[in-house]
């Protein structure tokens, strides 16, 4: 690969298999297309725009970025506190099921559907 095709800012494009939210977790899914991570799926990153139909482009923010990304949560989630993935692409504070964690909250999230700022491990 040449550094013609290096990327220094850590913003990925790719296609989406379907629908995705802005501030989810992805997962590669087959050629350079992207869906939603689970719990148990090592992400490649978070989206930072919502797609509406399958074929439509997302940038990705790639999870070896510095800084921190915008994440939904899928209930409470203490600042400081350890982050896992979690069903539908969002950020969890349980490992139940054999979640990956992805990443350190760095502030609280409330409840279901709040956006919370985490660094991606």
């Amino acid at each position: 690969m040449g550094t013609d095709r290096e990327n220094h800012d850590g913003v990925f494009s790719f296609d989406v298999a379907d629908a995705i939210p802005e501030a989810r977790l992805v997962k590669a899914d087959s050629g350079t297309v992207v869906s939603l991570a689970g719990l148990t799926e090592k992400p490649l990153g978070v989206t930072t725009s919502s797609t509406f139909a399958a074929g439509e482009g997302t940038a990705v923010k790639s999870r070896s970025k510095p800084g921190t990304v915008t994440l939904e949560a899928n209930g409470a989630i203490p600042f400081g506190s350890d982050v896992y993935g979690a069903a539908d692409g969002k950020g969890s504070a349980s490992s139940a099921g054999g979640a990956v964690k992805v990443g350190t909250a760095m502030e609280s999230a409330d409840a279901d559907g709040d956006y919370f700022q985490v660094m991606l491990d």
